[in-house]
């Protein structure tokens, strides 16, 4: 679930548009209420924490009361970790697509286990660090895990991009176990095609699910 001053929205034609439900747009602790009575775990992707560093921490806590909720807040260092655990996330979402070194990655990790590493591709691994994008994922992951790193999720921002299952298997082979692999998908179908290659699970936009929204 993304939210954007806070109204939960949705990317289409470039743009971010407001969720709406039956015609209503549900505010963001609302709609994540329901959705974790469905899913049980809430990814939650804050859009101005991401891109400018302007967390609503207020809607954020309200959030993370509802339950299970991964926080995805523009996380660039060791202090937007503890901003993030002590808000209440059960998870912090670190992303290579924002964080500014592999340095700040390992100061993330020693200050919390409760951190998730997402890879985000675009032909390779966006980063501002320039060993980190010049790594292949299989590379990364297993830098990462070589110090104790063992969750990740995988996001595929390429257009029209969509991870070959080969690839899936390959990186789910070289996660521990007790650690966890989840790859990001646009629609139920990759959902049923990841069945069988070893991931834990799939993260999908809400507004994939949602009647009226296309």
């Amino acid at each position: 679930m993304a939210v954007m001053g806070r109204i939960p929205v949705f990317v289409k034609g470039g743009r971010y548009l407001p969720i709406e439900l039956e015609g209503n747009q549900p505010g963001p602790v609302a709609l994540s209420r329901t959705l974790l009575d469905v899913f049980g775990r809430l990814h939650y992707i804050d859009i101005l924490g991401i891109m400018r560093e302007n967390v609503d921490w207020d809607v954020a806590k309200a959030i993370m009361d509802q339950g299970e909720v991964w926080a995805d807040v523009g996380i660039r260092g060791s202090d937007n970790v503890i901003d993030a655990i002590m808000a209440g996330a059960s998870e912090a979402v670190v992303a290579t697509k924002v964080v500014r070194s592999l340095e700040d990655i390992l100061q993330c990790f020693e200050i919390t286990e409760n951190m998730i590493l997402q890879l985000d591709l675009d032909g390779g691994v966006i980063s501002q660090d320039q060993r980190v994008s010049s790594m292949e994922p299989l590379e990364l992951i297993d830098e990462m895990t070589a110090i104790g790193i063992e969750r990740f999720i995988i996001d595929d921002h390429s257009e029209g991009g969509t991870l070959s299952t080969g690839l899936v298997e390959k990186i789910a082979e070289r996660i521990p176990a007790g650690g966890g692999l989840w790859i990001g998908v646009d629609d139920l179908r990759s959902v049923e095609r990841l069945m069988g290659t070893g991931v834990s699970g799939a993260i999908i936009s809400c507004s994939r699910l949602m009647e009226g929204v296309e």
